[in-house]
């Protein structure tokens, strides 16, 4: 059995992963758009999104998660690739938001800034994953057309 098979019968790690991003997040989300939060603690929220979306974006392109994928339905390969080429401007995103938090200009204005970068993240991000789970399914529908 391949690990994409293996991947796509025994799915957890992966969707787990994906739940704690997605709970990151909102949670920054939610976070930024609050009135009277710490500067440090939102600093504090960015850098860890930053960290495990860097990890995320490392086990889909370096840990198998989609080249195994490739490998049992390569006609998926573009949309791989057109997905690994939105991976750097999400993470440039959230590197902008973490050196504007470095800022410490207070003020509506700067709040403005964050959200709008945030706004283009969270949009990629979330059309991002939809063409993930999109993809998930059609490698999940290929792995068992072979099997009829």
């Amino acid at each position: 059995m391949t690990r994409t098979r293996s991947l796509l019968r025994s799915p957890e790690p992966l969707l787990e992963e994906h739940s704690r991003l997605w709970k990151l997040v909102e949670r920054c989300r939610s976070t930024l758009h609050e009135t009277n939060v710490r500067s440090e603690y939102l600093n504090s929220l960015f850098r860890r999104l930053l960290e495990q979306l860097l990890n995320h974006f490392s086990h889909e392109e370096e840990h198998g998660y989609f080249s195994d994928l490739i490998e049992e339905a390569p006609q998926l390969e573009s949309t791989v690739e057109e997905l690994y080429r939105q991976h750097p401007r999400m993470v440039e995103l959230i590197v902008r938001i973490s050196n504007e938090m470095e800022n410490r200009e207070p003020g509506e204005e700067r709040r403005c800034r964050l959200t709008s970068i945030y706004d283009e993240f969270y949009h990629l991000f979330k059309r991002h994953e939809a063409e993930e789970t999109l993809l998930l399914q059609n490698a999940f529908n290929s792995d068992l057309g072979g099997h009829d």
